[in-house]
């Protein structure tokens, strides 16, 4: 199943589809059983369309839920549009594509969902639906070195000598995480000063000292200041 579904594969469960117009349950056994891979979102898109009633491609999605690749918003609003745009149609269908999204965390993706829903409400709903899935990079904590088995009993690894992360303990990892640990701050500045009323005065929380003039001779050619 982790593998993609071939083109003759796929132009055989079409064909099938095809010759079972008529009987629906004959259908949905096709896509159960004899179709393997995982497809595309115009394969989809295709496969899908191979279904008239609302019910049945609901049913068919769920059907193919499981065989979905990886896809960006874009793609995945084309496949909501073959369904109908009144009732929760396209809602549940959003649930059988919302694990397979790459983009549902950007400006753009989350527009390009949106705009496959037409009131406010469905918006909303899609909106909460596409948040249940979160994959930030930045939230997971590096492992150990990893290692592995050379030739003649060697050791390939990553790990410093005697050390168990190769970056670092996990309370020092969680430093370093965005949004923790203290605040830098410059080596002069002094935050508990209270900052001047007027915007054109210098900050207090700087030193005001012109030590800088006498120790950088590059300086030297710029007039000092007034005192």
């Amino acid at each position: 199943m982790t593998r993609p579904i071939t083109n003759e594969e796929f132009q055989d469960v079409v064909r099938q589809l095809s010759c079972s117009s008529v009987d629906k349950r004959r259908k949905f056994e096709i896509l159960k059983n004899n179709s393997n891979g995982i497809i595309t979102s115009r394969q989809a898109i295709e496969i899908l369309q191979k279904f008239k009633d609302a019910a049945d491609r609901v049913k068919a999605i769920r059907l193919l839920e499981p065989r979905f690749g990886r896809m960006t918003c874009q793609e995945a609003t084309q496949i909501l549009g073959e369904f109908s745009l009144s009732g929760t149609d396209r809602l549940m269908a959003l649930e059988c594509l919302k694990r397979y999204l790459i983009d549902h965390q950007s400006t753009a993706g989350v527009e390009f969902l949106l705009s496959a829903f037409d009131n406010e409400k469905d918006k909303q709903c899609a909106l909460s639906i596409a948040q249940t899935t979160v994959h930030y990079v930045a939230d997971k904590l590096a492992a150990g070195g990893h290692q592995g088995y050379g030739a003649t009993g060697g050791l390939y690894t990553q790990n410093w000598p005697l050390e168990v992360h190769l970056y670092g303990s996990l309370e020092e990892q969680m430093q370093r995480l965005p949004g923790h640990g203290e605040p830098l701050l410059p080596v002069h500045a002094k935050p508990g000063r209270t900052a001047s009323l007027y915007t054109s005065h210098p900050s207090y929380a700087y030193p005001q000292d012109r030590s800088s003039y006498a120790t950088r001779p590059y300086m030297s050619s710029v007039p000092e200041p007034d005192q």
